[in-house]
């Protein structure tokens, strides 16, 4: 890359850094120490790559993150996942979450039924794809500007063809327009929308 810059899946010594990107940068549905346990074991089974991967972007340096990137695999929910895995430490630091942030439950559930309007997207196409989710893509305000948000879209197309999808969905508030214009300078097609809280959520698709 021109500026140095380096894009590799998250180690497990990252989780950390990738943790206090999540909080800064995309605290929607978990914030505080619950939150931030939470994250540490989603960004962990991320790490093992059975379920997704998440792809980070180091600077020149390579000691710190400019951004990272998270696919999914077939739409595969973590969070059942975890619970399955991690009873007792998932289900505590959950409730803990919800009882300080009662208004959170609406989003955090959303991790359990997203997979409906992905249903509803896989009704138009006349076989079921092989596909994967772009979950969320973060990057560093003062990155922005050096491109770092495509470079990661580009290399999360390459893993996403490497292990076999053909597909890839994502999905973005309608108020983010610069998720949109990206989204659709990198080829994602507007798909459906739908509503949470009265927000309307647009969805994007692309053949990989």
């Amino acid at each position: 890359m021109e500026d140095g810059s380096l894009i590799t899946p998250l180690q497990p010594e990252d989780i950390e850094s990738a943790v206090d990107l999540h909080m800064r940068y995309l605290t929607e549905r978990l914030s505080g120490e619950p939150g931030r346990r939470l994250l540490r074991l989603f960004y962990a089974a991320l790490c093992q790559g059975s379920k997704g991967v998440c792809l980070v972007c180091r600077d020149e340096s390579g000691n710190n993150l400019d951004g990272m990137v998270v696919l999914r695999w077939n739409g595969r929910r973590l969070l059942w996942d975890l619970l399955r895995q991690h009873p007792v430490e998932v289900g505590f630091w959950l409730a803990c979450h919800i009882l300080q942030n009662p208004l959170s439950l609406y989003p955090l559930a959303r991790q359990l039924w997203e997979r409906r309007p992905v249903n509803n997207l896989l009704r138009g196409f006349p076989d079921n794809p092989h596909y994967c989710i772009l979950h969320a893509l973060i990057v560093v305000p003062n990155r922005q500007l050096g491109g770092v948000g495509n470079r990661l879209i580009q290399a999360a197309f390459s893993y996403a063809l490497a292990h076999g999808f053909k597909y890839m969905f994502t999905s973005t508030y309608e108020t983010n327009q610069t998720a949109d214009h990206l989204y659709e300078k990198v080829g994602f097609k507007l798909l459906l929308t739908t509503s949470e809280r009265g927000r309307i959520v647009k969805w994007y698709g692309r053949h990989l």
